[in-house]
């Protein structure tokens, strides 16, 4: 998850939060920070090394390959299927391309190119979600349970903590609505 600030600073207020494999439209480059339009046209600044900036060619490439959607609140991307160490963590809604099989195991690529391996289970491919995902009012209601005991923080919005606004968000973006924050 990558956090988007108010203003291009460390000390900015929090404004939302977005998941791993997110498309983000770059609006303008200062520094160390870029300005990003999300999905949902939510704007915010964040740190340039937390983006991996592609070419319009080569996100329409990345669109191409077989994504996978994570579907669990959290869980971790391991550097083998023994989990003997671990990437990355993980929450519901990123999303990044299956490479490879192994045993209960899939093996993936970053949007960065890190590679690792997710447990089967915890995914979805991510064009099969799209096309079965359904925002019914038990479904929203279902995956808005999921989140119940999580830490509120101001401007958060994945499955380790949230405010208000980011809770309607995931909960509506992983039954396949985008919301505007």
């Amino acid at each position: 998850v990558i956090t988007l600030r108010k203003e291009p600073d460390h000390a900015a207020e929090m404004a939302s939060q977005e998941p791993m494999g997110t498309p983000l439209l770059v609006l303008k480059d200062e520094d160390s920070w870029i300005l990003v339009q999300t999905p949902d046209r939510y704007i915010g600044w964040t740190e340039k090394s937390c983006v991996t900036l592609f070419t319009k060619e080569e996100i329409e490439n990345w669109k191409k390959e077989e994504r996978l959607i994570y579907l669990e609140n959290s869980g971790s991307i391991y550097s083998s299927v023994d989990e003997s160490g671990i990437v990355s963590d993980i929450v519901a809604g990123c999303i990044f391309v299956k490479t490879g099989e192994s045993k209960d195991y899939l093996k993936i690529e970053f949007p960065d190119g890190r590679e690792g391996y997710v447990k089967e289970k915890a995914v979805m491919d991510f064009n099969i979600w799209k096309s079965k995902v359904s925002g019914t009012e038990e479904n929203v209601c279902r995956t808005a349970l999921k989140f119940n005991g999580l830490p509120y923080l101001w401007g958060a919005s994945s499955t380790k903590a949230v405010d208000c606004s980011g809770l309607a968000k995931s909960v509506y973006f992983m039954n396949g609505i985008i919301l505007a924050r």
